[in-house]
């Protein structure tokens, strides 16, 4: 059923890219809902908006590479006045009140791991929605939190690294020091963000359970077409960054809030678009913006799955209903 966008794929090299991007607009579209969790994820992160808001910037030009939850904070960047900082407090903050590192590392669990179970609700509906499922936010939520919790609990153990090599440097109030590891350690989370956000998606689409989804994610994040795909990503974010910062730092708090519900329809069509370039990665086709209808496809109501020619039984991606009545 999908040998035309097959063919179409060796005709032109850039058109499974055009098309996972439209698929990701057609979804926004038609299911504009699901903006609420990015916008809700933008909104929570109540230590970025208080920064941006004292920031005195006029605009940023941002890169991003694919992430599970594409939020305000994908386009936009909190700066600080210390220049790199350890949870948002500076070295000699560090020293002096050590103990704000421990409320820090508190807030910073329970934020992943709110977003760890959002992402699952989110991400399901989103596959449910390309694979033209009616979504059952429960189910999601049971089938897929344990991959999304499992990514959030590897961001932990990088903040915990980053929070380690950021200190090292705290006896003395600077982190010059450290300069050299702390670059290394950033560098090796931009590797892992890359190597590992596919297999979050790999484990929604294909119903895969960590480890097996984020082996075969890793074997994606490899391949020649997910990075062209990354760098259509990054190159999506720069394009929205600009003028969308410009505005946010414009008028501290009020601006941020004003741009958030802005960023939250454009960082579901990225994930959207993550999602159908996967879903061609595991299913051997991306749907075309017409087929992501309200409800699952129509098929015959007495032909029972096993004698359907149209259907792979082994496929983990068409767990839709048979029937529709």
């Amino acid at each position: 059923m999908a040998t035309p966008s097959t063919t179409d794929t060796e005709d032109s090299p850039s058109a499974p890219l055009v098309s996972c991007f439209v698929t990701g607009t057609g979804l926004a579209t038609r299911r504009p809902l699901l903006a609420l969790v990015p916008l809700l994820s933008g909104l929570l992160s109540l230590d970025q908006l208080e920064r941006a808001a004292r920031a005195d910037t006029a605009f940023q030009l941002n890169f991003a590479l694919p992430v599970p939850l594409a939020d305000l904070w994908t386009f936009l960047d909190a700066p600080t006045r210390e220049g790199v900082t350890v949870f948002g407090y500076s070295a000699r903050t560090v020293q002096r009140q050590p103990e704000l590192l421990g409320g820090a590392l508190l807030v910073a669990g329970g934020a992943l791991l709110l977003l760890g179970l959002l992402t699952a609700v989110y991400l399901g509906a989103i596959d449910d929605a390309l694979a033209g499922r009616r979504s059952e936010h429960l189910a999601n939520l049971r089938q897929h939190a344990p991959v999304t919790l499992a990514f959030a609990a590897l961001q932990f153990l990088g903040l915990l690294v980053l929070l380690g090599i950021g200190t090292l440097g705290t006896g003395t109030g600077s982190i010059r020091g450290s300069a050299g590891p702390l670059v290394l350690a950033l560098l090796g989370g931009i590797v892992g963000l890359y190597l590992l956000t596919p297999g979050v998606y790999v484990g929604v689409a294909a119903r895969l359970g960590p480890r097996t989804a984020f082996d075969r994610g890793i074997d994606v994040a490899l391949t020649s077409e997910y990075l062209a795909f990354a760098l259509c990503h990054a190159l999506a974010v720069v394009a929205v960054s600009v003028p969308l910062s410009a505005v946010g730092f414009a008028g501290g708090l009020g601006s941020l809030v004003f741009v958030a519900p802005v960023a939250a329809p454009v960082g579901l069509v990225l994930n959207g678009a993550t999602m159908a370039f996967v879903r061609s990665q595991v299913d051997g086709g991306v749907e075309s913006p017409e087929d992501l209808g309200e409800g699952p496809p129509p098929a015959p109501a007495a032909r029972p799955p096993s004698d359907g020619a149209d259907r792979d039984p082994d496929s983990p991606l068409d767990s839709g209903p048979d029937t529709e009545e």
